[in-house]
């Protein structure tokens, strides 16, 4: 049996990321882990000494990425985990996680499903039609050149926000711009960023990477559209599952979108367990620390 890769990318040290690198710890899975570059302080050593039965990997600094939510670093992040395990292997499965994710089943949970459903791909998905007022399609036909430029100071980003706008305004009745047209994009499509994939979708997906770059890098949260853009496109469309296994609740109740989604608390508990889903995203020690022990001795117990 192939292993599994398990694409994860950090921003910042989370007991979290220390439980999801344990509950994960098995001969089956290698770890690949992306470290945005504005985080200077990770501590390499310590999620190094959680595992003992996995590999780990972490991308050296040249390979680093700092990612600007929003912007096309968050793909560029992406292409480098799938660069590294590739080079590394030979994978049955491709799952791209955060620090802040954990599985909900066991290792051999998750391994023999993914064996019965080998060759499938693990993504939610829809299909965004010609509309110009679909908030997706919009993302994509007009450049974004402003999210680079876009602070935590909330007062000082929301002038950049309108900023961005007008200059689409500008783009649409002026330039009478539409990239989506201009690049002969076809079909477009949207969904959930996390998924899983196998090999042959990967090295796909490594081989339309320039495409990929022309059609989106000026777009905005293109990590929800390029992907699924080109997949949508191509005879592996018919191979997607539209279900990409992970919980995920958006606390505007929108499937995607700018909001955040749910941080768990001890309250999900059963919900959590329940779940059919293979792994559930976000947890934050700050926020509840005891539901990522219960997960943890739950997972543990099978």
């Amino acid at each position: 049996m192939k292993k599994n890769a398990y694409l994860i990318l950090v921003h910042q040290n989370t007991y979290s990321l220390e439980v999801l690198l344990k509950l994960l710890d098995d001969e089956q899975n290698d770890f690949f882990i992306h470290v945005d570059k504005k985080f200077n302080n990770f501590d390499y050593q310590k999620y190094s000494n959680a595992i003992s039965k996995s590999s780990i990997y972490y991308l050296k600094d040249d390979n680093r990425v700092d990612v600007v939510w929003g912007g096309y670093q968050q793909i560029e992040a992406e292409y480098e985990l799938l660069k590294e395990a590739t080079n590394t292997g030979n994978y049955a499965y491709y799952h791209l996680l955060s620090g802040q994710d954990l599985p909900l089943k066991s290792n051999k949970y998750i391994n023999n499903f993914f064996e019965k459903n080998k060759d499938k791909i693990f993504l939610n998905i829809e299909e965004i039609f010609d509309d110009d007022k679909n908030k997706f399609y919009k993302r994509v036909a007009y450049r974004r050149i402003f999210i680079k430029f876009r602070a935590k100071d909330q007062f000082i980003s929301k002038i950049f926000v309108n900023i961005d706008r007008l200059y689409m305004i500008f783009q649409k009745y002026v330039l009478r711009r539409n990239l989506i047209a201009k690049n002969g994009i076809g079909r477009l499509a949207y969904g959930s960023q996390w998924f899983s994939f196998p090999q042959d979708v990967v090295d796909f997906l490594l081989s339309k990477e320039q495409l990929i770059r022309d059609y989106f890098k000026n777009s905005f949260i293109p990590d929800e559209l390029a992907f699924h853009t080109i997949l949508i496109n191509s005879s592996y469309f018919k191979r997607i599952v539209n279900n990409n296994l992970r919980y995920i609740i958006f606390e505007d109740n929108s499937k995607f979108s700018s909001a955040h989604p749910k941080t768990w608390t001890g309250k999900d508990y059963n919900t959590l367990i329940n779940s059919e889903k293979l792994f559930a995203r976000k947890f934050d020690e700050n926020v509840d620390r005891s539901i990522i022990d219960r997960i943890y001795n739950f997972v543990k117990s099978f």
